[in-house]
């Protein structure tokens, strides 16, 4: 089990983003890929809206709750650690407690 957040998500961004891409291409929008990661490090503070501008798109931020299908700040991973098929959901506060409920009745 673990607690995700946006926070966690852009502190990890450039490191993900290298991961991802490890030899220097050219993306379909015209952008390198090592001047994108060149960006991402450079920012002190990354937040949500400058990542996207960055990367021209927000798919990289999104910290989406498998249950509701919302863009939340806050979910948590229960389930296997995740994989190519792994039995993994990302599940926000609101759906929590509506388990919760559902589960006490």
């Amino acid at each position: 089990m673990e607690l995700i957040t946006k926070k966690s998500i852009l502190a990890d961004l450039p490191e993900r983003w290298k991961m991802q891409y490890r030899t220097n291409y050219q993306l379909f929008d015209g952008k390198w890929t090592f001047d994108i990661i060149k960006q991402l490090e450079a920012e002190q503070d990354l937040t949500e809206e400058r990542a996207k501008e960055i990367l021209g798109n927000d798919s990289w931020t999104r910290n989406k709750c498998d249950e509701c299908d919302k863009d939340v700040y806050a979910t948590v991973q229960l389930g296997q650690e995740p994989d190519y098929e792994s039995a993994t959901a990302n599940i926000c506060l609101d759906c929590l407690n509506k388990a919760i409920a559902l589960a006490g009745s």
